[in-house]
């Protein structure tokens, strides 16, 4: 019994360190489109040459790409607000 239960304990106590030192460092990861798309890419795994993209990876990416394009539309009505109030007010 003692044969078997200590080689079990170790390989667990080398699995349990190992994925502790797996982790990513987020500091490094890019937040912007591009280097979160790039990350997905990274983190995908390869099967006959095409690349299996997890789905909740997928659609976090998906949302992260609407939240962005939503900021900038709104960003856009606004530019053109200041930019219509400024022609109206140089055409007085």
């Amino acid at each position: 019994m003692r044969k078997i239960l200590l080689p079990i304990i170790t390989i667990l106590l080398i699995n349990f360190t190992a994925q502790a030192q797996l982790k990513a460092d987020t500091s490094k990861i890019d937040p912007s489109l591009r280097g979160q798309y790039q990350l997905l890419l990274s983190k995908s795994k390869t099967l006959n040459g095409y690349k299996l993209v997890n789905p909740s990876r997928l659609s976090v990416f998906w949302q992260n790409v609407r939240d962005s394009l939503n900021t900038d539309r709104k960003q856009l009505v606004i530019t053109r607000k200041k930019s219509r109030i400024k022609e109206k007010r140089s055409q007085i």
